[in-house]
């Protein structure tokens, strides 16, 4: 990466990590984060479950985007799909077609079932309501590139987050759009991608260290913070979890049932 790059990455994360301190300010609290909204009380990843996690409180929806073969973004978890359908291919094999008569077949013997929504769909409904975290799950290069160019488009950048295990994938789409947020998920400290903590909190990529609130402490935290980045942490669903993550000085809590 060019240093000229590089700075104006970083002058970039400076301005969304003084945003999110503005906001933990305003609000005097840890910072909401519905996970694919209030998934705990109405369907996953839906219009519905983002809806309610807005009414509840929630200052930030996470949500699941998948892409089909032919680029369209669909906002549905994988392994929900794979279990609806019984269809072993994954979703960026098949076309937006075919995608979608699948899951019409699916909904055909399960009436109450809501067809899953475009990101599109969700980055409109989201403007100037609540923030955004895009956990993707297609790490085709092609796939976050139309994925930068949809958040550039309905915006604002300072209200999405792109989450990911693949820190190259974070890469790009910080390169990409310099003012959006990153998120790095941890789920263990010796993880796919080997890089533990230290790797995280070293990269100028990376604004938000995602990981379960099992490998944190309070020395981790205040490490982050000095290292200039925001924690988040999943699942944070009880009142004891709530007040063990505002004692740690959370940033933002993940969690289905979003409740200020």
């Amino acid at each position: 990466m060019l240093q000229s790059e590089t700075e104006a990455i970083l002058a970039h994360r400076k301005e969304a990590l003084v945003a999110m301190d503005l906001l933990r300010a305003r609000t005097g609290r840890l910072l909401l984060v519905a996970h694919r909204g209030a998934s705990g009380r109405a369907p996953e990843n839906t219009i519905a479950a983002f809806d309610l996690a807005a009414e509840l409180g929630a200052d930030v929806v996470e949500l699941d985007v998948c892409f089909t073969r032919d680029l369209a973004p669909i906002v549905i978890h994988p392994a929900a799909f794979a279990d609806l359908s019984n269809v072993a291919n994954p979703i960026s094999e098949m076309s937006l077609v075919q995608f979608d008569r699948i899951y019409s077949s699916i909904s055909t013997s399960n009436p109450r079932l809501t067809f899953p929504p475009r990101l599109t769909e969700v980055l409109e409904w989201a403007r100037g309501r609540v923030g955004v975290i895009l956990d993707i799950k297609d790490t085709r290069r092609v796939a976050l590139c139309h994925l930068t160019d949809l958040v550039d488009r309905y915006g604002p950048h300072n209200e999405v987050i792109v989450s990911s295990y693949d820190p190259c994938l974070l890469h790009e789409a910080k390169t990409r759009l310099p003012a959006i947020s990153t998120s790095i998920l941890i789920k263990n400290t010796n993880g796919p991608f080997d890089r533990g903590f230290g790797g995280a909190f070293s990269d100028p990529c990376i604004d938000i260290v995602h990981t379960g609130s099992w490998n944190l402490s309070p020395s981790i935290v205040q490490t982050a913070h000095e290292n200039g980045k925001a924690i988040c942490s999943w699942n944070i669903d009880t009142p004891g979890e709530r007040e063990l993550a505002e004692r740690f000085r959370l940033d933002l809590g993940v969690t289905s049932f979003p409740l200020i």
